[in-house]
């Protein structure tokens, strides 16, 4: 969704798939940058479990179920009493989100660099996503 694509010219294949191969310039340093919580403006408001569920689905379509419930129930399970990070299923929806489209880039890209790469993790609050920018 967020970052390159592939296109068949440029982008031959999906851009994760070419690192975890290692087919890429390893020569260029990398600058990583990702926030406190990318999430919060990703996000539409979600207001019960269901919803938050559907949200999950609808992101990661082709993932089967025991995957979905693993990130929903173990995860980020309904459990709001702030222990995992959230007190809200938006908060919860949008932690998942960050660590989906934001964070798991972020570190995927630095394990590509055997963690080599320049890292810089903003959080000053709020911390939303490009706020440092």
């Amino acid at each position: 969704m967020y970052g390159p694509t592939p296109d068949g010219s440029l982008v031959k294949a999906d851009p994760k798939e070419l690192i975890r191969c290692g087919k890429y310039d390893q020569s260029v340093k990398a600058l990583i940058s990702y926030s406190l919580d990318e999430g919060l403006v990703l996000v539409l408001t979600v207001y019960t479990n269901e919803e938050y569920e559907t949200l999950v689905k609808y992101i990661l379509t082709y993932t089967n179920s025991s995957t979905i419930d693993h990130i929903t129930k173990s995860l980020c399970p309904p459990v709001f009493d702030g222990s995992k990070g959230y007190t809200t299923d938006y908060q919860r929806a949008a932690l998942t989100v960050g660590d989906i489209f934001m964070d798991c880039n972020a570190a995927v890209l630095n394990f590509a660099f055997n963690n080599g790469s320049f890292t810089h993790f903003f959080d000053v609050w709020p911390g939303i996503h490009v706020q440092d920018i």
